[in-house]
């Protein structure tokens, strides 16, 4: 795939060179001086030899064109043609070679074209950057930097896709510090950046922990091309700079378009809803999610949409998803929880129900435990079984005190 991207790229380019060559003869623009003007010209032989050629590359008969070509540039190599006339010749000569794919030889053409400098500005100027594609196309990076550096020092209209593409190569040598001036100025100069120069400038920003800077393009990604990747990576650079009320935004937005729908995504924003203090959102996000079987209904599910009732102090929505977690979960801390909101509810039986399971299956704070089991006996008029309960929680440090006043008040 990558190898006929960069082939249609690379057609791309001798397309836009050809069109070019058709205007050789035409106004320069630029700083040209007079003398330099009259430099271009082209004798009738050499001119016939350049149209013979130009017409059998629109044909894509490359042998053609080199035959066609083949005395002419034999006269350019022994010097017996003007400045001009070598320079078109090798111009055409790379221009074939870049359209067969022999890269290696089409550069080693242009590299002599553009060192006789006898072409008009600006078709010099697209020789230079013509070489830089090349070498980017076929990952000479090093050559592509320098290629970019020496069109920086000609021209006096740079452009954003150029800084992109010395970015680009930067990038690619590893040295970001260099990509990162670069990849910036495309974007600053650029009407509209492109996806991809706000990607690569905020992959520069972030490998040198500049979260701050990354804000603004990733931003304009968020707006302009919105993806998942890009919302929830926004939120992650909010929270990273304390900025929680943001990377909540983010992700209520990201949500609301539809890009959340993984079952970690959905519990990370309901986790977000409750340390912000907004439990009803997050119960509300969770039973959705529930009944559209986009999260797994496990103990961690359940246990994280009862939380979200309870600290929305609504008891009765929160009972069954905590009864239910309390069922699937190894340990009995839960079953703890849930005693604990019946005897709030002053439910005695289904409280010392819900305590004695935990306790069976064992819990971090027996002590505790024991002690609420007894309570809950006491109110169903079972002092036995709640003397026993206290006398075993008067065995832990942390519910003995407790524990002792309770066998006293029954003895």
């Amino acid at each position: 795939m990558a190898n006929s991207n960069r082939q249609r790229r690379l057609a791309h380019l001798v397309a836009t060179t050809l069109v070019l060559l058709l205007a050789v003869s035409g106004p320069a623009q630029g700083k040209e001086s007079k003398k330099r003007k009259r430099q271009f010209t082209v004798s009738l032989t050499v001119g016939k030899k350049l149209t013979a050629a130009r017409e059998a590359m629109a044909e894509e008969q490359w042998s053609v064109a080199i035959e066609a070509l083949e005395k002419t540039k034999q006269k350019a190599d022994r010097g017996k043609l003007s400045a001009h006339e070598r320079a078109l010749v090798y111009q055409f000569m790379s221009l074939i070679y870049a359209s067969q794919e022999k890269y290696p030889t089409s550069l080693e053409y242009m590299a002599k074209c553009l060192a006789e400098d006898a072409l008009p500005l600006p078709t010099q100027l697209s020789m230079m950057f013509n070489t830089a594609q090349i070498h980017l196309a076929i990952e000479q990076f090093a050559e592509a930097a320098a290629a970019l550096e020496r069109w920086f020092e000609h021209t006096d209209r740079p452009t954003s896709t150029a800084y992109y593409l010395l970015a680009v190569s930067y990038y690619q040598m590893e040295d970001y510090t260099r990509a990162l001036v670069p990849a910036r100025k495309a974007v600053e100069i650029a009407k509209a950046p492109k996806q991809s120069w706000l990607q690569l400038l905020v992959g520069l920003y972030l490998s040198d922990n500049r979260y701050a800077e990354a804000i603004a393009p990733l931003e304009v990604l968020v707006t302009n091309f919105p993806k998942k990747s890009y919302y929830t990576q926004l939120s992650a650079l909010y929270a990273q700079l304390n900025q929680d009320e943001k990377s909540l935004a983010i992700m209520q937005l990201a949500y609301h378009q539809g890009f959340l729908i993984l079952d970690p995504e959905l519990r990370r924003l309901c986790q977000m809803y409750l340390y912000h203090g907004l439990p009803q959102r997050a119960a509300s996000l969770m039973e959705k999610a529930m009944r559209e079987k986009k999260v797994e209904i496990d103990e961690e599910s359940l246990e994280l949409l009862a939380n979200s009732w309870l600290m929305a102090r609504d008891l009765d929505k929160a009972l069954d998803p905590l009864a239910r977690a309390a069922e699937l979960a190894e340990a009995g801390d839960t079953y703890v929880r849930l005693g604990q909101i019946y005897l709030e509810r002053e439910e005695w039986d289904a409280a010392s129900d819900a305590l004695s399971k935990g306790i069976d299956r064992g819990v971090e704070k027996e002590g505790n435990a024991q002690l609420l089991l007894g309570i809950a006996y006491f109110n169903q008029d079972e002092p036995d079984s709640a003397k026993r309960a206290f006398r075993v929680a008067r065995n832990f440090e942390a519910s003995k005190t407790s524990a002792l006043r309770w066998i006293e008040m029954l003895d």
